[in-house]
């Protein structure tokens, strides 16, 4: 990764799910060691139930291991391990701390590109130009593929990704508001 190059996770929200099934595993692995008379079964149904963990424990580790990451030149979304989108920085219109909780999986919907976890997103990125992305799927046919003008995604520190987003004002901006100018003499 380059030195100037910002990480911004998504890791809030993601572990619910896939606990839940590595404890149904578990579960499921003692209850088929006492239920299934066949000891070449058992064998079987516990080397399917090691595997499925992996495919779980495998999930969890790509999730983590690729954040979005923002350059001065791009802001890169991932999802599943794979971009779904390189966005570059001039076209960011603007960037603001949002929560919404009712879409869970990612998506395009008019023209929205939604990254979400499962306590849904926290910021709001809008575009001045509209760009592609694609949705991963495991099946090409449930890939969406989509040109974008605005982005809802979830990071684990908002505050940070819409401050990276946000251009500094200009130093003549900055000052200017403030200096007023001097009030002449009057005459007497």
């Amino acid at each position: 990764m380059r030195t100037d190059t910002e990480a911004f996770t998504a890791r809030r929200g993601t572990l619910a799910t896939p606990i839940a099934f590595g404890v149904a595993s578990v579960v499921e692995i003692v209850a088929v060691h006492f239920l299934v008379p066949w000891p070449w079964l058992q064998w079987t149904l516990l080397g399917l139930s090691i595997v499925s963990l992996g495919f779980f424990v495998g999930a969890i580790a790509v999730h983590r291991a690729n954040p979005h990451t923002a350059t001065p030149e791009t802001l890169t979304l991932r999802s599943a391990g794979k971009v779904v989108a390189d966005i570059p920085r001039a076209t960011v219109r603007a960037a603001r701390v949002h929560r919404r909780y009712g879409v869970v999986n990612a998506t395009i919907e008019n023209g929205r590109l939604i990254l979400p976890t499962q306590d849904g997103t926290t910021v709001d990125v809008e575009l001045s130009d509209p760009v592609d992305a694609v949705v991963p799927a495991m099946l090409a046919k449930w890939r969406i593929q989509g040109m974008v003008s605005s982005l809802s995604l979830q990071v684990d520190d908002p505050a940070a990704l819409v401050r990276a987003l946000t251009p500094p004002p200009a130093a003549d901006s900055a000052e200017a508001p403030s200096r007023r100018p001097e009030p002449r003499p009057q005459p007497r």
